[in-house]
């Protein structure tokens, strides 16, 4: 299997995807289950590690690096379990962070979760200790994409004059918005 080459293994990536679809939907019909839309699904939860800012005196001083960690999705999940899933390896992370008082460096403190679809469409968003409820209405999406790229772009600018950590926060804020923008789709969608 080593003579395959990208084109290719895109190729069996996409047929595994749409094996795995075919069989969801047929156990939804066979079993009354709710498995196609979470086939395929994707949980990360974000959030920061402190690290040392000086190797010469570790301790002194740390500085925050966003990063990310997955939950493992066992195949043929129900949908509503992706929130339970989800739920318990934030607890996880939250508890490990909460307990270690003296240990800052490489110690990963979660913030914010996502659920994306096969698709990597975001299905689901988990911030400030709740699942979001209430997304944007098709009359803003618009402004916001303008205000994502307004954001980005000073982002960048910011980056260029070596102010990192305000091109980090700008960034940031474009990311969750544009999140929040694929959700407030997604749901729309789905209603429709």
């Amino acid at each position: 299997m080593t003579d395959l080459t990208h084109e290719d293994r895109l190729f069996l990536r996409e047929l595994q995807k749409n094996i795995a679809a075919s069989l969801a939907g047929y156990f939804d019909q066979a079993f009354g289950t709710n498995v196609l839309p979470a086939t395929g699904a994707s949980i990360t939860i974000e959030g920061e590690v402190k690290m040392n800012m000086y190797d010469h005196a570790p301790g002194l001083a740390f500085f925050e690096k966003e990063t990310s960690r997955s939950v493992a999705v066992p195949p043929y999940t129900e949908y509503y379990k992706l929130r339970e899933l989800a739920e318990a390896g934030f607890a996880e992370f939250y508890q490990a962070s909460s307990e270690a008082e003296d240990v800052y460096e490489g110690l990963f403190r979660p913030l914010i979760m996502r659920i994306c679809n096969s698709g990597g469409v975001v299905i689901d968003l988990y911030e400030r200790g709740g699942w979001l409820v209430d997304t944007m209405p098709p009359s803003q999406w618009t402004e916001t994409a303008v205000q994502i790229e307004e954001l980005n772009r000073e982002g960048s600018f910011q980056s260029g004059w070596d102010n990192f950590s305000t091109a980090q926060r700008l960034h940031r804020q474009a990311s969750r918005l544009q999140q929040l923008l694929t959700l407030s789709r997604h749901r729309t969608k789905c209603a429709a």
